[in-house]
């Protein structure tokens, strides 16, 4: 039995709820101290800021417009996914493949990786094929989106299983129950298994299930 199906989504941007901004301020004994809005602040360093700073003896502040935020901060990846799923009658995924193209922009670094190390990471599945593209468009740059790349990848992964579900006539948490990692085996990643698995959450959702706590019928 095999299923293919094709989703796609939008590039999306962030929407931050304050603008890019930094402030560096030198003190008197020479040490640099910065402000910044980023989330990483270790890693963002306002070099700008901090010679402007410099120059002036005095605390300087950089913000960027509203409208620079959304025009040179980059969305999170426009994405179209492929996937085709083998499996048996009793609902065993043999195999499965993933084409992935992910818009990176006007120079390459989208978030397809991520895509790729998520899309089949969740099941234990013997045959796979993942072929991802980092492709450039004229656009501005992509960024991070909360897990990168990952949104994407499983939607078109649970749309394909729910699809395999509903032609093999087969409960869709009974299908994802049959096939979840568990800890051990190797991923098409090349990680081993690792603790809590998805069986732990695949388990709890059964259990769940079974005591009327959710309908897990197709269509629900």
């Amino acid at each position: 039995m095999t299923v293919e199906t094709t989703t796609t989504t939008k590039a999306v941007h962030q929407g931050y709820i304050e603008p890019h901004a930094g402030t560096a301020r030198w003190s008197e004994d020479g040490r640099l101290t910065v402000w910044s809005s980023g989330q990483g602040y270790f890693a963002v360093r306002d070099a700008v800021a901090a010679l402007l700073a410099r120059k002036a003896r005095q605390a300087v502040k950089i913000a960027m417009p509203r409208i620079d935020v959304f025009e040179g901060t980059g969305p999170a990846s426009g994405t179209q996914i492929t996937i085709k799923l083998g499996a048996t009658e009793d609902g065993r995924l043999t195999a499965a493949s993933a084409h992935m193209v992910y818009e990176a922009g006007g120079f390459p670094g989208s978030s397809v990786m991520g895509g790729a190390r998520c899309v089949f990471s969740p099941y234990d599945i013997s045959h796979c094929l993942i072929e991802g593209y980092d492709v450039v468009v004229n656009r501005p740059k992509t960024a991070a989106y909360r897990a990168p790349g990952t949104p994407a990848a499983a939607m078109a992964m649970e749309t394909a299983l729910d699809e395999l579900a509903e032609k093999l006539g087969m409960d869709p948490l009974e299908l994802r129950a049959k096939n979840t990692a568990r800890e051990g085996p190797r991923r098409i990643s090349g990680a081993n298994g690792f603790y809590p698995t998805p069986a732990s959450t695949t388990d709890s959702w059964a259990s769940a299930g079974r005591s009327g706590g959710r309908n897990c019928s197709p269509g629900h």
